[in-house]
């Protein structure tokens, strides 16, 4: 270990918030509070940005778009300034840039947080291998790979990264057992005590499965006429699925919301949680969900399979299968009780696996190894 605890540079381009974002501020408001030298580089004006400016955390914001070289040279420039020994890249972009700026400045220990599998969870030829590659190149650099799931960690040595430089540190989730204070939708939009409302948090991207969940509510509308959808968060497909929802004519039965920075307070709102993914690391709203006590319909996929169990703690259903989560939904809703005490035992598993103190401690461990043997090199 070095006789004082390492500065840190977390580097967090993303364009919109998500799961990989929520690690990123736990680690933030980690190293505020241990009063070590720490920063967060982030794409100026982001959400991310105005998020961590608003809770008073050390946020360096950067005014280039994401595929401008002067991005990678802000960088270098920070790093150097500032004098970060570490430096821990969250996303492809991140990593491409972030971790060649820190190696080109003499940055010892250089981590990779990797928090899905690129090749799946990007659409189309090229965007999955860019993505993929960004990997690749930290691989060749030397870098340190930390991943959020043991799924995750597999499509990781797959790329031929060794074992001994991959390190597990599942999410954490900080437990708040204070009841919170709903939203208000329910009345807004009219929906009466008789109306059930499933919700789905997530970006609107393909691999989320939100159109697999519209073809499922449509095969519903008989069975139960008071379910409702709460569609929570913006993202590349938007307006097809708005489109889609008109198409199948879901009417009010589907309420997007765009993106929400109280997902907690929607939550409140809902009676179940829904999350059709094609793909998933460990995703933070599954956590929530559950620790809200709600029951789970999700993909029967290996980074979900990996911690809930069917019957047990969610009711898995084969991904991509409109017809099946349907059928999901529908024991769900008809079977409240079932339900309920499969809520409840996915809350316990939450708070039995997914500490926060745990996944800060695991992490700060790391940053410390790492910067001790870069100072030996």
């Amino acid at each position: 270990m070095l006789a004082s605890s390492p500065s840190v540079l977390l580097v967090d381009l993303s364009l919109r918030f998500g799961g990989a974002d929520v690690r990123v501020m736990q680690m933030a408001r980690a190293l505020h509070a241990s009063g070590r030298h720490y920063a967060v580089a982030t794409l100026a004006g982001s959400p991310v940005q105005q998020r961590l400016a608003a809770e008073g955390l050390a946020v360096r914001p950067l005014p280039f778009r994401r595929s401008d070289p002067r991005l990678g040279a802000a960088l270098f420039a920070l790093i150097r300034r500032e004098g970060f020994a570490v430096v821990d890249a969250h996303n492809p972009q991140s990593q491409y840039w972030g971790l060649s700026a820190a190696r080109l400045a003499g940055v010892g220990a250089c981590v990779a947080t990797v928090h899905s599998h690129y090749r799946d969870t990007n659409s189309g030829f090229f965007r999955p291998r860019l993505h993929e590659g960004a990997l690749r190149l930290n691989s060749r650099l030397g870098c340190r790979f930390l991943t959020v799931s043991a799924t995750v960690r597999s499509y990781v040595l797959s790329l031929g990264v060794s074992d001994e430089r991959v390190t597990l540190s599942y999410n954490g989730i900080e437990f708040d057992d204070r009841p919170v204070q709903p939203a208000g939708l329910r009345a807004e939009l009219g929906w009466g005590e008789d109306t059930r409302v499933a919700a789905i948090v997530a970006r609107l991207d393909p691999v989320k499965g939100h159109s697999f969940l519209l073809r499922a509510l449509y095969r519903l509308r008989d069975r139960q006429p008071g379910l409702r959808l709460l569609v929570i968060g913006d993202g590349p497909e938007d307006a097809a699925l708005r489109a889609e929802a008109q198409r199948l004519a879901l009417g009010d039965m589907v309420h997007f919301t765009g993106f929400r920075a109280d997902v907690p307070a929607l939550l409140a709102e809902a009676d179940l949680f829904c999350l059709p993914s094609k793909s998933e690391g460990l995703p933070y709203t599954a956590l929530e969900a559950a620790l809200r006590g709600l029951p789970l319909v999700m993909s029967d996929i290996p980074g979900l399979a990996e911690f809930f169990i069917h019957d047990a703690t969610a009711w898995l259903v084969p991904p991509g299968n409109p017809e099946a989560l349907a059928e999901a939904l529908d024991r769900s809703l008809r079977h409240p009780e079932a339900a309920r005490a499969l809520g409840e035992t996915a809350r316990a598993l939450v708070r039995d696996r997914f500490d926060t103190r745990r996944m800060v401690a695991e992490t700060l461990s790391l940053y410390d190894d790492e910067a001790a043997r870069g100072h030996r090199l």
